[in-house]
């Protein structure tokens, strides 16, 4: 055999065999490639941070990202899980109504019939109204308080609570106000100006009195006529009563004390408030119930980390969140069978609102994922953002529906028109308000 033949054949073996391993990476690749090319992934109840089933622990991956799982969560016959149930076919798409930092907001219709958001702007104090269906708001007052971080509103936003940072350190100052119109023929109008260019307001004023240093925390009554004040000292912490009504400040009642002056005040039923200790990761948490005519408390939820909670407008039910493990889950606590379901889920109060004309619907924010941390601390503190997304939830049911995806946004003080046809937020990212139509 010639050297050339002996060449040309060993080349041809080389070929066969560079061939035949080609030929099994190729189709073991291809067999385990079943990943669809032309329809997307469907959503499945893991996504948007909800469990498949009763899975409703969460512990962190080597990225260090929460995922589903039930290792960190003990079976008990006192404990029930939901399930998705759907998922929107439709989700309709959030548009931003205030693009500048505010406060706080409320939602009320005009005499017009319009829906108006009312805001504080952060920089300067300043309230404007911002009709949903108008591409600008109107100036309603111009008087300037500085550095206001918090703005909770009385009925139709004529009266609001401020809470600013003064020059000192550590320190908050709280003012009581009420909007205060201007006269037309004592105050030029504004240059703000709503659709017809011949058309303009006249800008008013917010008149109050300051309220003491040591206030902490506000709520308002459900009807808009009352505010709640947590007032805290070296001695514990008061609650105190007091109506919108800035001529009747200096009588305010007492509805609550405590030893302990961390509290969260909240007054979602006309004769109920609720005190729940401030929420950390490593602390028991505690939720009292108040009634506001005898004053008698009664302990709801005990001994939970990491507790906060927000009761329903009737009184009858509380979603709460726990702290557990490198992140949280979320249940729902009804009154008066005194018994706790775990909601398919995973979520914070904070992040949700109650439906008024159901008293077992809830809307929530639900983060994508949950980075590993220390919560609620982490997401209190900034140190962590949450991308959300809208869902609505019955908590009889478990029917849940997602709403819309909302383009990498920390949702925050969700609150509903008087209707609810809207849902209006503020995005925690950088205080502005975003709103989205409820499709029935």
């Amino acid at each position: 055999m010639s050297k050339q033949l002996t060449a040309i054949i060993i080349i041809l073996i080389l070929f066969l065999i560079l061939g035949g391993v080609f030929g099994y990476f190729y189709f073991r690749s291809d067999s385990s490639d079943t990943t669809p090319t032309s329809n997307p992934r469907p959503t499945v109840a893991g996504d948007a941070g909800f469990p498949v089933g009763e899975q409703t622990g969460v512990r962190s991956n080597e990225q260090g990202v929460s995922i589903n799982t039930n290792d960190n969560i003990e079976s008990s016959d006192d404990a029930d899980s939901f399930i998705i149930s759907g998922v929107g076919d439709s989700l309709t798409a959030p548009r931003r109504l205030v693009n500048i930092p505010v406060a706080g907001m409320t939602v009320y219709n005009n005499i017009i019939g319009q829906t108006v958001v009312r805001y504080i702007e952060r920089e300067t104090g300043h309230t404007e109204d911002h009709p949903i269906d108008e591409s600008a708001p109107s100036r309603v007052t111009d008087t300037t308080i500085p550095k206001v971080f918090n703005a909770v509103f009385g009925k139709g936003g004529e009266a609001v609570v401020l809470q600013e940072f003064t020059d000192e350190i550590n320190s908050i100052g709280t003012v009581y106000a009420e909007v205060v119109k201007a006269k037309s023929a004592d105050a030029p109008p504004t240059a703000q100006i709503l659709g017809d260019p011949n058309l303009a307001t006249v800008v008013g004023s917010l008149e109050g009195s300051l309220l003491p240093d040591s206030v902490q925390s506000v709520a308002v009554s459900p009807d808009g006529k009352s505010f709640l004040y947590m007032d805290a000292s070296s001695d514990g912490g008061v609650a105190l009563v007091a109506p919108a009504d800035r001529t009747k400040l200096d009588k305010p009642v007492t509805a609550f004390a405590s030893k302990l002056s961390e509290w969260v005040p909240d007054w979602p039923v006309s004769n109920t408030l609720t005190f729940t200790t401030k929420a950390s990761a490593n602390l028991p948490g505690f939720m009292y119930i108040t009634s506001v005519a005898n004053k008698s408390s009664r302990l709801l939820l005990k001994n939970i980390p990491g507790l906060t909670a927000k009761m329903s407008p009737d009184g009858q039910l509380v979603v709460y969140a726990e702290n557990v493990g490198t992140g949280f889950s979320a249940s729902v606590y009804s009154v008066a069978k005194d018994r706790s379901t775990r909601l398919s889920l995973r979520t914070l109060p904070e992040k949700c609102v109650w439906s008024k004309k159901s008293g077992s619907t809830l809307y929530c924010a639900v983060p994508v994922s949950v980075p590993a941390g220390i919560y609620p601390d982490d997401w209190y503190m900034g140190f962590t953002l949450f991308n959300d997304e809208l869902w609505r939830v019955d908590t009889v049911s478990g029917e849940t529906t997602r709403l819309s995806t909302t383009g990498n946004q920390d949702m925050i003080k969700l609150i509903l028109d008087d209707k609810e046809e809207n849902i209006f937020w503020i995005n925690k990212a950088d205080s502005t308000v975003w709103t989205l139509q409820l499709l029935n």
